[in-house]
């Protein structure tokens, strides 16, 4: 089968002219100008979800503009490397391990895997008001995607059953099916992508792959002079051209002087050797069963893949992507993208994208992928701002046509229901099974509680028998001692010695009673 994915990252054939984003109008603003971060004028240079030309004049404030360029043309700021102990550890306490199954919260409802998400979030304070929608809301989002999709982006590599000719995605990744046409043509859709990484067979890194990049990123953060030339490879591996004095003066290209930079990169190394330590070691050369992500959100697909092909996303993405194709030449590793989700309403875009990348693991906080910002804030392109009232209603009417028309939306909330119900009907049941279970605890707990009264009451009663059979001893001793030669004559000593017999043969048993306890 032939692929119809868009493979991004692909190296640019030259430096750019300008700073400015082919993709997108921006003017230059005064910084008092930009103090409303939450206005609809306000870019972000490292925003998981940049909006595009047709929506959108944005306003940008100087430093910003530095912040993208990515020629050599600009004096870069500079960072001291190592960064402060303290700041290394702050950044090693972030990396976590997901708290979820959500492959088998799936298998029982959306509602399930909606919950344990927002409780994820809930606990990391990433997005939680987000995703802290009703339960119903984010079961939608979910029944809006082919369910073979969510559960191979959940649990395995949706590329490689693409290409392996995967019957259930078929019906929507083959180049006449209106999910593949409506991703790649010229309409307007709010959706979320999933960028994967994989190499040229559509496989994950292996686990040595991934060890080799995260040896490469702690090196580029080292301030080590021995590794300054592999510091320069990675900064030159595209467009950008650092030179040796650049890195031994901390002004390296991914890091734009940032120490917070430096902390997210020490988060992804150490969370991702979380994931590695946990697999088989015999395993290390066998690709990952799930690739490492980037999730993110366009108005259009087509026009966010021409900003992955030319470098122009998330600096992290493309450091990584740059960092294995350095350790791994022959495996020739890009980003495959598809089109996982279509949205019908304006509010469903932040909590899709928040959803969507809690459920896949996709940020650097989990080592399971490249986000490095809360997903859900950078998507002001879903406003329309540059629509009117009505032109926008008009668009989110299409989006929701098309939806009811060309997704599982129905029949997988449909199905999501029926779920529901048999879970409803076997918890019936369950309650009153857990009611026996509590007064069957209730009746142990009581037994224990008499059992450790009577363990009580018997090692006093051995105490006192102990101290019983000293006594004795002591005053056979005694009369042992004191005892006339006419005693002796009379046969008292034998009567003595059967009295000690007795007393331990007594005391032998008060010990194979205790051992026995």
């Amino acid at each position: 089968m032939a692929s119809n994915s868009r493979t991004y990252g692909k190296k640019g054939s030259g430096q750019r002219k300008s700073s400015i984003h082919p993709l997108v109008n921006m003017q230059v603003t005064n910084d008092a100008s930009m103090t409303d971060c939450g206005s609809e004028n306000t870019f972000r240079p490292e925003a998981s979800s940049p909006v595009v030309e047709e929506f959108e004049t944005i306003a940008v404030r100087p430093t910003e503009v530095l912040d993208l360029e990515t020629t050599s043309t600009v004096q870069l700021k500079s960072v001291v490397l190592p960064i402060n102990p303290d700041f290394q550890v702050q950044a090693e306490d972030q990396a976590i391990r997901p708290s979820y199954n959500y492959g088998a919260r799936l298998e029982m409802s959306y509602s399930y895997v909606a919950a344990a998400a927002f409780e994820e979030e809930k606990f990391d304070k990433h997005s939680a008001v987000d995703i802290g929608e009703p339960g119903y809301k984010l079961s939608a989002i979910m029944a809006s995607m082919p369910f073979e999709v969510l559960r191979l982006i959940i649990n395995s590599n949706l590329c490689k059953a693409i290409h392996d000719g995967n019957p259930e995605l078929a019906k929507y990744h083959s180049e006449d099916a209106a999910w593949q046409q409506n991703s790649t043509g010229t309409n307007k859709s709010a959706a979320i992508y999933i960028c994967h990484l994989v190499d040229k067979e559509h496989n994950a890194p292996t686990p040595q792959q991934c060890r080799k990049v995260i040896q490469r990123l702690r090196r580029y953060i080292s301030g080590d002079p021995e590794y300054f030339k592999d510091a320069v490879a990675l900064d030159n591996a595209r467009n950008h051209r650092s030179s040796i004095e650049d890195i031994q003066n901390g002004r390296h290209h991914h890091l734009q002087g940032l120490i917070k930079r430096v902390q997210q990169i020490i988060t992804f190394c150490t969370a991702l050797e979380m994931r590695l330590s946990e697999l088989d070691p015999d395993l290390i050369d066998v690709p990952l069963e799930k690739p490492l992500k980037y999730v993110g959100y366009s108005i259009n697909v087509t026009a966010r893949g021409a900003q992955h092909d030319k470098g122009g996303t998330s600096w992290f993405q493309q450091m990584a992507l740059d960092a294995f194709r350095l350790e791994a030449p022959d495996a020739k590793f890009t980003f495959e993208g598809y089109t996982v989700c279509f949205m019908a309403h304006p509010h469903e875009v932040s909590v899709a994208e928040s959803l969507i990348g809690v459920i896949t693991g996709s940020m650097i906080e989990t080592g399971g992928g490249f986000g490095v910002f809360q997903g859900g804030v950078q998507t002001t392109s879903a406003r329309l701002p540059g629509l009117d009232d009505a032109a926008r209603a008009v668009f989110w009417k299409q989006c929701d046509h098309w939806r009811n028309q060309n997704t599982p939306y129905n029949k997988n909330l449909d199905f999501d229901y029926k779920r529901m119900m048999e879970t409803e009907e076997v918890q019936t049941p369950i309650d009153e099974l857990d009611l026996e279970l509590e007064e069957l605890e209730k009746i142990y707990d009581e037994q224990c509680e008499q059992l450790e009264a009577l363990k009580a009451e018997a090692l006093k009663m051995n105490e006192q028998k102990r101290a019983l059979i000293a006594s004795t001893r002591e005053k056979l001793n005694n009369l042992e001692q004191n005892m006339t030669d006419g005693f002796k004559k009379a046969g008292v000593l034998d009567i003595i010695q059967y009295l000690r017999e007795e007393t331990d043969a007594s005391e032998k048993r008060l010990d194979e009673a205790h051992g026995g306890a």
